[in-house]
């Protein structure tokens, strides 16, 4: 199974960069042939945050990027998650406010 759900196959392949940073690259044949290369890298710092770009490159020449930034939080999973539900209430008046918002069941 191909990453984008279609049935056929894919290759991958990970490299340490001499920057430190991990780059890992996709690739899968047509229909819909393309590339996807990651590239991971520890910001700066204390190491608290990781930056991840992603570049998709389709076979008919479209290309996309985007820069992923996470943040390592302190305390448990649990505390996470509670200070997730005072930001953003419960996971059902998050689905509600999306329903409101963007009209869908």
């Amino acid at each position: 199974m191909r990453r984008d759900l279609r049935p056929g196959q894919q290759t991958a392949t990970a490299r340490p960069q001499p920057s430190g940073a991990l780059q890992v690259t996709f690739s899968w044949p047509e229909p819909v042939g393309g590339r996807l290369v990651e590239l991971y890298e520890l910001q700066e710092g204390d190491g608290q945050r990781l930056a991840v770009t992603s570049t998709v490159q389709m076979s008919s020449g479209r290309a996309a990027r985007v820069v992923q930034m996470y943040t390592r939080t302190q305390g448990s999973r649990e505390d996470l998650l509670r200070r997730s539900a005072e930001r953003n209430g419960s996971m059902e008046q998050v689905l509600q406010r999306q329903r409101q918002r963007w009209g869908r069941e």
